[in-house]
């Protein structure tokens, strides 16, 4: 009994509390698979995760008491050099115009739309690189953080690569709270 009531919890928090975002169809369509292969064979066929195949930067801002407790992230790591047509199409939407920065790496933004998007107290969790931290493009961001929030941890794996095909393994995992 107490395990069919463990189950049915486990596919309430994955329909009603929480929510993936994810650009690339074939990535979301793969962590809907995963999620519901965490449940029961019953209950997995009608379970429908709230996995979105969709751009989290155009994602529309949630009322503040719908803001997420919770976020977790590995942005894209993508400089503006050599990919100027990136940027600039969210250069023109007024979140972009909010946070945009010459030379600033297209995770920054990840960070600034996790951030309002985070409930008060609520939790966030990225990997990115560690460049925003001494980065000439990343002013307003590092003003931010250190308006808005508090770290409670950093890694920096200096000796392990976690993407062995990405170049300048510079990377950072940290969690913070607003």
């Amino acid at each position: 009994r107490i395990r069919k009531s463990s189950q049915f919890l486990m596919r309430h928090v994955m329909e009603k509390k929480l929510t993936g975002l994810e650009k690339q169809f074939e990535a979301a369509f793969l962590a809907e698979l995963l999620l519901k292969a965490q449940l029961p064979r019953d209950l997995r066929l009608n379970a429908t995760p709230q996995i979105h195949c969709t751009d989290a930067l155009n994602w529309p801002m949630p009322a503040d008491h719908d803001k997420f407790q919770l976020i977790l992230g590995n942005p894209p790591y993508v400089g503006e050099k050599g990919n100027r047509a990136l940027f600039s199409e969210v250069k023109q939407t007024n979140f972009g115009k909010s946070w945009y920065e010459k030379n600033m790496d297209f995770s920054y933004f990840f960070l600034h739309k996790g951030l309002d998007l985070l409930a008060p107290k609520g939790v966030l969790c990225y990997v990115t690189t560690s460049y925003f931290a001494t980065a000439d493009g990343a002013l307003k961001l590092r003003n931010r953080l250190k308006e808005e929030v508090c770290f409670h941890w950093l890694v920096y794996p200096e000796m392990v690569t976690l993407f062995p095909q990405a170049k300048g393994q510079h990377n950072l995992i940290y969690c913070l709270s607003r």
